[in-house]
């Protein structure tokens, strides 16, 4: 019966419809080019709300489409590339598409007759673009001779009907052998998680093996309302990272409504996801459910606001509770006034851009606090909060295509973790926020340069000091692990980073050459460095790890924790 009725509303849904796009791809390198482009044009667009990705790709297209906005704005080659290739990933949203996207030389007279499809075909009724998706790396650990590599393989499909439903589906399949540090985070009791993959099996000795299908379908149900359904990530934030949702975790089951008025966007995300599951039982997982709110609003043209709040429960028999299925209401108020059993989390983002060049922004998260006890400053346990603040700055120093972004992160103890262990915000044994957990600060640095039209060189760099449980304490870092188990004696007391004292050193350099439309070849090398400070024998781990890949229609993958 719910089947049925599901179906029925989105047959409904979609006969209401208007024109409606499915999403730009979510990842940094896309998303940077997004960004980077908004800042120059020197106002904050209206369309996109960049707070909150993926984007859409009617509105990609419009933005690079309106670069440069006047003459303050002087394009190089470099970037008129960029625009060029924002235009052709995106080229069904132009006015004349018939026009933009097209390849000089089609294979066959059939395909790849667009840059960025192996096969196209658009009329009145249906517009379909197929393309083959793949990621192959060899790489070498600390000099050993032992290979690592991934190996993934599949396919996408991106189109709409009568311009009204818009729909995308990619399926891959995957083998990898991952440096040992991310194996180790795999194989952590009480974790046992791909990072940001759901169920796998083991591959010969050390690998892991696991498919990957992520969809929806969406709608535009009036000219300011959008609505999608599917199987995928959300992404709330300007950062490196997000401490409110980000992309860290596995692709989840969830419903979409953006409502854009004016200078307005608020987005309604309801969703499902599962608890601590044991990735190796083929059984019913236990599933727990999320729904937040975000309202963006941009003020003036420089300053973007958003505020948000997200509930995150459990119900015995595994329903959807309908007390939070109201688009506007306070969940605070509906978690409390049902006997505040549920973890509830609010906070507010911002971003201010200036001088065609800056973009200052950051976040702040309420997970629980008491403000006299956060006046007191005698470190309660139960003052639960994250930290974010970070800036870009556009062509560094007068240097033309020389981007640099600085950020530090800092979370209290016990954030985002629940009184029980099932309400705790994570899914499928993953944080839903940052991958450390909570009891840590964090400094980011992040420099892109693109110094000819298809090549990319980014450096990553990020210093970790995270507070560490040992065998006897809870001192807050693993969210998993209840917060009744917080011993009575360290109710006060509680500052970033307490416990057994663990530095993470962490270094990547990546050198990417486009050699056709979303065709990638990369050269990494990455240094990683963890030590504790109290422990018997002394922890102590170095990586390093070079690397090739060539990669199609697929985004760099980073294990940047």
């Amino acid at each position: 019966m719910k089947q049925l009725a599901l179906a029925f509303a989105i047959v409904f849904l979609a006969n209401l419809s208007q024109a409606q796009s499915v999403y730009a791809p979510l990842n940094k390198d896309y998303s940077h080019l997004v960004d980077r482009y908004e800042i120059l044009n020197g106002t904050i667009s209206n369309d996109l709300h960049t707070s909150f990705k993926p984007y859409f790709r009617d509105n990609v297209y419009k933005l690079a489409a309106k670069t440069p906005l006047d003459s303050l704005v002087e394009l190089n080659r470099v970037d008129s590339f960029n625009i060029r290739y924002l235009k052709d990933d995106n080229w069904e949203w132009a006015d004349s598409a018939h026009l933009e996207g097209n390849s000089k030389k089609p294979v066959f007279r059939r395909f790849y007759k667009k840059k960025n499809a192996l096969y196209n075909f658009r009329n009145d009724d249906f517009d379909v673009q197929v393309n083959p998706v793949f990621y192959v790396l060899g790489g070498k650990e600390n000099g050993g001779l032992s290979t690592n590599f991934i190996n993934t393989r599949g396919a996408e499909v991106r189109g709409s009907i009568n311009r009204r439903v818009g729909f995308y589906s990619v399926i891959t399949t995957t083998q990898a052998l991952f440096p040992n540090y991310v194996r180790e985070r795999i194989n952590t009791p009480g974790l046992r998680a791909v990072p940001g993959e759901g169920y796998f099996k083991t591959y010969q000795a050390n690998g892991v093996d696991y498919f990957t299908a992520r969809g929806y379908v969406t709608f535009k149900l009036t000219k300011n309302i959008n609505f999608q359904f599917g199987h995928d990530r959300n992404f709330i934030g300007n950062g490196y990272r997000s401490l409110i949702l980000s992309d860290f975790s596995s692709p989840y089951l969830f419903a979409k409504i953006q409502t854009k008025i004016w200078k307005i966007h608020y987005t309604n995300l309801y969703a499902q996801m599962f608890n601590n599951t044991n990735v190796f039982k083929d059984t019913t997982y236990s599933k727990k459910f999320m729904t937040l709110h975000h309202l963006s609003i941009n003020i003036g043209r420089h300053l973007n606001v958003g505020l948000f709040e997200s509930i995150v429960y459990t119900r015995a028999n595994n329903q959807f509770d309908l007390n939070y299925l109201n688009p506007i209401i306070f969940y605070r108020y509906a978690e409390t006034y049902q006997g505040s059993g549920d973890k509830a989390t609010l906070g507010l983002d911002f971003k201010l851009n200036f001088a065609r060049r800056v973009s200052i922004y950051g976040q702040l998260v309420l997970n629980e606090f008491r403000i006299n006890e956060v006046r007191n400053g005698n470190g309660w346990w139960g003052n639960k909060q994250a930290y974010q603040l970070g800036f870009k700055y556009i062509d560094f120093a007068g240097l033309k295509n020389v981007d640099l972004q600085f950020e530090v992160n800092a979370v209290r103890p016990y954030t985002y973790t629940s009184v029980n262990g099932q309400n705790n915000y994570s899914h499928y044994n993953q944080p839903l926020a940052h991958p450390m957990g909570a009891n840590f600060v964090e400094v980011v640095g992040v420099l892109r340069v693109q110094p000819q039209k298809r090549i990319f060189i980014t450096g990553t760099g990020i210093l970790t000091r995270v507070g560490q449980s040992d065998s006897t304490t809870n001192f807050g870092n693993n969210i998993f692990t209840p917060y009744d188990k917080v011993p009575s004696t360290r109710s006060y007391g509680n500052y970033i980073t307490q416990g057994v004292a663990t530095n993470i050193a962490y270094a990547e350099l990546n050198i990417s050459y486009m050699l056709r439309h979303n065709l990638f070849i990369d050269l990494t090398q990455l240094f990683r460095e963890q030590f504790t400070d109290k422990s018997n024998p002394i922890y102590r781990r170095s990586t390093s790890f070079s690397s090739f890949s060539i990669r199609y229609n697929f985004g760099q993958k980073q294990q940047a924790f």
